[in-house]
Formats: C-alpha cells, sequence, structure tokens
C-alpha cells in the first residue's frame, strides 16, 4: 500500500481547509517566515556539528544510554512525516514500537504538547524487547537523546506535508491555517536542529513498506 502521496499530485479543493487552500497558505507562509528562524538548541537538543547524512559512529550514542541490555531507537520528525503509521507497521511486524502521542504526552495552553517525562522514563528503563521504537517530536526530547542508539529523521517535501496534513483521517492536527502555520514554523526552525542531532534520515515519499525496511536496515534491527 502506498504510503506517501506523490510530489505534484492532483489536489482537490473541497473547502476552506482543503489541500489546495492549505497548500497555497503554506506557499506564502514559507517564504515570510525565513526572517523568523531561531534555533532552539536547548529543547530539541543540544545540536553538533552537521552530520552527513546516514550514519554516525556506532557507539557515538551507545556510550551514553544508562541500561544496555535495549537497543532504543527514536522515530522522530514534523506532523505529517509518517511516525505513526511507521510505528504501526512496526507493531504489525512484531516490534516493540510505541507512539508517545499514545499516552506519553501532556498538553499546554497553547495547543502544543510535551512528552511526559516520567512516562518516557518509565518507557526507556523497561528492558522486556530487544528493540524499542519510539516515535515522537516534543519540544522536551533532548534530555533524553543521550538514551538513544539511533536517532531516526522521517522528513518529506513541503508541499507532500501540507496534502497530507489535509487529507489524513487519524489525526486532525495541521488541518487549520493557524495549526498549519505553526507546522510550517516547525519546519523552519525546529527540523533543521532534529537533522543536526539525527544520525539517519529517511525521506517518506515511497511506500511504507519501503520506508519500514529502510529504518530497520540502518538501526541493524
Amino acid at each position: 500500500m502506498a504510503f506517501a502521496l506523490i510530489d505534484g499530485g492532483p489536489i482537490h479543493p473541497v473547502g476552506p481547509g482543503s489541500a489546495a487552500t492549505l497548500l497555497l497558505i503554506a506557499a506564502g507562509y514559507a517564504g515570510a517566515s525565513l526572517a523568523l528562524l531561531r534555533m532552539r538548541d536547548d529543547d530539541y537538543g543540544h545540536a553538533s556539528e552537521p552530520e552527513s547524512s546516514g550514519s554516525r559512529a556506532a557507539g557515538q550514542a551507545a556510550g551514553a544510554r544508562t541500561l544496555p541490555g535495549v537497543k532504543r531507537i527514536l522515530l522522530t520528525g514534523m506532523s505529517g512525516t509518517g511516525k505513526s503509521s511507521v510505528t504501526r507497521e512496526l507493531v504489525a511486524l512484531g516490534y516493540k514500537a510505541v507512539d508517545t502521542d499514545d499516552g506519553c504526552c501532556q498538553p499546554h495552553p497553547d495547543g502544543r504538547q510535551m512528552w511526559r517525562e516520567d512516562a518516557i522514563e518509565t518507557l526507556l528503563a523497561t528492558e522486556d524487547a530487544d528493540v524499542l521504537f519510539v516515535a515522537g517530536c516534543e519540544e522536551n526530547q533532548g534530555r533524553f537523546l543521550p538514551q538513544f542508539d539511533h536517532v531516526v529523521l522521517l522528513s518529506a517535501p513541503v508541499g507532500t506535508l501540507v496534502e497530507r496534513l489535509a487529507t489524513r483521517t487519524n489525526n486532525s492536527y495541521g488541518k487549520t491555517p493557524d495549526e498549519l502555520r505553526r507546522v510550517l514554523d516547525d519546519i523552519l526552525i525546529v527540523e533543521p536542529l532534529l537533522r543536526r542531532v539525527a544520525h539517519h534520515e529517511v525521506r517518506t515519499t515511497v511506500p511504507l513498506n519501503e520506508v519500514v525496511t529502510t529504518v530497520l536496515r540502518l538501526v541493524d534491527a
């Protein structure tokens, strides 16, 4: 089953929240928002020098984690990159994979959410599987990065993300203009930070099974 909406494919207007309308908002906002770019290394992880796409030395992150019995992998990325879809597919394949949107987050008044740090600590301290995949992207995830053996950034072109957000039915986030502006802001501000601390980057503009196969190969799971 194809996971990605192919760039340049048809967009069908269905009203104010349609993919076409949101794409027009995205185009204008992305150009106007370049001046807003700001680096928040302390939130999403202390960024190091940029790494090449692929992998860093295999033992670099492993040496920092506190419990050596489980290989821990963070799947992160912007809204619409497919974190939840990849997580569900990993579970179907028999892996322990947790979407932090399901019970590991707490909402904030501004509409964003943060990881429940007690829940994440418990999750990472539990050694009941050889491999643990954790999917999410929240501002306080940086404090947990040393406990992950691999950080995998899932990414896709802006146009693809906008269309996915407008058409997905399992998550309402990103369908209003205000939410879309927040997503676009995050693409400009947060995604570069994630790219700098990620060990691997996987583009999700291919079928889901290919995305999952690539993730498993990169983390040797």
